[in-house]
């Protein structure tokens, strides 16, 4: 069985699971006291989980079968990644203690998946369908979600964000219809 685990120079610690038998984490805090990832109950459905010293919490679902937290922030506090809603569409999560849950919501289309958070908690990451049901990377801040564009193609996908949040990396398809990584500022989407 397939457990999460968090590893100091004292070893490894298996976190456990929600009830099911596996369990994998996704990320850690900056100073390691705050692991997230997903874990199966007892019913064989993956939930995103917050693990601390305290233990493994279910951060649930927008009333869906599963959810899978992806990213940390620095401090621990703020969890991002996707929840199915009771449509059986993923959405991209923003979770606090103080907040729960909250669906970002798409560009439009019917799902999207967050995969990074800046440092602080206050920008997300990570690709949304939009209108025309091609997938674009956005970028979230309590501002909403925007669409950062392609590379000339159909399709794009942001992977990780700075600390401050001011840039993002993915990768977009080009005009060829080929992948290649980026580098998102508000200046624009720059092929590497």
């Amino acid at each position: 069985q397939s457990r999460a685990f968090r590893w100091t120079s004292a070893g490894m610690v298996d976190l456990g699971t929600l009830g099911g038998n596996h369990s994998e984490s996704q990320a850690v805090s900056a100073d390691g006291s705050v692991v997230v990832g997903y874990a199966h109950n007892a019913n064989n459905q993956s939930r995103a989980f917050r693990w601390t010293s305290a233990g493994m919490v279910n951060l649930g679902t927008f009333g869906g079968n599963y959810s899978s937290a992806q990213a940390v922030s620095a401090d621990g506090t703020t969890v991002v990644g996707y929840a199915e809603n009771a449509s059986n569409q993923a959405r991209a999560f923003r979770w606090t203690s103080a907040e729960g849950m909250t669906d970002l919501g798409t560009l439009g289309g019917n799902y999207s998946y967050a995969y990074a958070v800046s440092a602080n908690g206050a920008v997300v990451v990570g690709n949304a369908r939009n209108f025309a049901n091609e997938d674009r990377a956005f970028r979230w801040t309590s501002a909403g979600m925007v669409d950062l564009g392609t590379l000339g193609g159909n399709g794009s996908y942001a992977q990780a964000v700075s600390a401050d949040g001011s840039v993002v990396a993915g990768y977009a398809h080009n005009a060829s219809n080929q992948n290649r990584a980026f580098r998102w500022t508000s200046a624009g989407m720059v092929d590497l």
